[in-house]
Formats: C-alpha cells, structure tokens, sequence
C-alpha cells in the first residue's frame, strides 16, 4: 500500500516465520489494538501498565531488529508487527482488523488533512475524498480474504465494530491467537488503561515518549471519534450509498470469518 516506504521495505528482509502481522487499512484501530496487547504483554512481565505504552513496532518507522532489543519484549519468542501494506505472502500468522468503510475513509481523510501538507494543498473535499478511495478499501481487505481462502497463513478476522461492543472478549480471543496467556482481570485492566478519552487527552500533551510512538505531522485529532457509524453524519447521502453499494458485499464476507461466535463465549 506503501510501496516507496524506504523503512518497510528495509524491515521486510528481517521479518520472521514467527512474526505475527497486525494488518489492516489505515483509520481501522490497529493503533488501539496495539496499545491494548502491549498493555497485556507488559503486565505478563511484571510491569505497572497505563494509558500508552505501544510497545509493538510500527514496520513504517523503525528498524524492528533495533525495536525489539528492548528488555520488555526481547524475551518474546515472536514479534507482533503492524503493517497497512495489501497481504503479503510472508505474513504467515496475521491479525487482520477491518472497520465499517464509510468510518474508515472519512477518519482517514482527517488524518491526512490535519497533517500531510501535500494533501492539504489539494483542496480534496470529503466526500470527493471517499468516493476516490473506497476501491483502494476494497482491494485491501479483498487480499486477505483471497489469501485467507488460497494459502496456508494463520488468520484472524476481527472488525473494530466487535472490539468497540465486546472489548474485553475481543482482546482474550486475540492473546488467545496469538497464544498469550492473560486472564480476563488483565484484559480489564488493558481496556480501562487504554479507554478512547484518555488516550486523546495523552495525545494532546503531544508526549510520544508516554503513547510509546511518534507521528509524523504531531497528534492533532489522530484519536478523533473512535465511534462507530459516525460517518453518516458527515457524508453526503451520494457518498454513502456510493460506499455501501462496492463494499458491502465484501464487509459481509470478512463479519462472516470473524469469529463472533468464540467471542460471545468469552463474555
């Protein structure tokens, strides 16, 4: 999706049968989930936990070899590493995060208008910006559905609708993929450090040293809404039926492999 990211392309060579991708498109809750499992992963190891605290690497910033020197998950015997990129066929082990298209463009759009210059000079309206976007949306999560029905990778479908609903269920059937033994106190705990409204109001101090991850651009709005179905309040009617009618097909295959069934048995 990123294919003139220099720093991906460099990491790419150094990832590992055992690493497990945390997938999605971007403005899908793939930095939420990744504050959540560091949350789980540093008090597995005996550390005081709160809001903050990413201790997963971002494949488009960092070296992960460098990254993951770190004492509180080099004794990991795997890696859980981002990425937005279309599904690759050296991610053997992924957790793809998929969210409602309509919510996922237009907080997409915010993202880049509060902090790319290029898209801002552009003078791209939001609904124009939606309507441009919504088959590269598709192509995304169309990758991983292929692969998840062609090739022998591990997956886990999970929409950012069923984290919002059932956060504490969601989170155990993930470290449950992942194979990470956490209790359902622990998984409170997570949720209740790493809530929406705290978060936005770390990011506004604008202190990447406590969220555990720099931005480019700063944090201006990067936890806008976090809400779910707030779209329609500011597309335009066009807009949306435009979205429903390529995607909706696609949104129903991926809430169809997610498993809703496992996580209401861990309520």
């Amino acid at each position: 999706m990123y294919p003139n990211n220099k720093i991906y392309q460099s990491n790419k060579s150094l990832f590992k049968s055992k690493d497990i991708f945390l997938a999605s498109f971007p403005r899908s809750g793939n930095t939420w989930m990744r504050l959540l499992l560091s949350d789980l992963i540093l008090q597995m190891q005996g550390f005081s936990t709160n809001t903050g605290g990413n201790i997963i690497p971002d494949v488009y910033k960092v070296n992960i070899e460098q990254w993951n020197q770190d004492d509180r998950i080099s004794q990991l015997d795997f890696r859980i590493i981002k990425t937005h990129e279309y599904y690759e066929e050296c991610y053997k082990k992924i957790i793809y995060l998929f969210r409602n298209p309509a919510d996922s463009l237009c907080s997409f759009y915010y993202y880049k208008l509060d902090r790319i210059q290029k898209f801002i000079d552009r003078g791209i309206g939001l609904n124009q910006f939606c309507q441009d976007s919504v088959d590269q949306w598709c192509k995304h999560i169309k990758t991983y559905l292929q692969a998840q029905e062609e090739t022998s990778s591990d997956f886990l479908f999970l929409s950012y609708e069923t984290i919002k609903q059932h956060p504490i269920a969601a989170l155990q059937l993930v470290a449950n993929f992942i194979g990470l033994k956490v209790s359902r106190v622990m998984c409170k705990q997570a949720i209740k450090n790493q809530k929406f409204k705290k978060l936005k109001k770390i990011a506004s101090l604008e202190e990447d040293s406590i969220l555990g991850f720099n931005e480019v651009g700063g944090y201006k709005n990067f936890f806008r809404k976090g809400e779910i179905n707030s779209a329609k309040e500011e597309l335009s009617i066009e807009t949306t039926q435009l979205i429903k009618s390529k995607t909706l097909r696609i949104y129903q295959q991926a809430i169809a492999l997610e498993s809703l069934r496992k996580i209401q048995s861990l309520k």
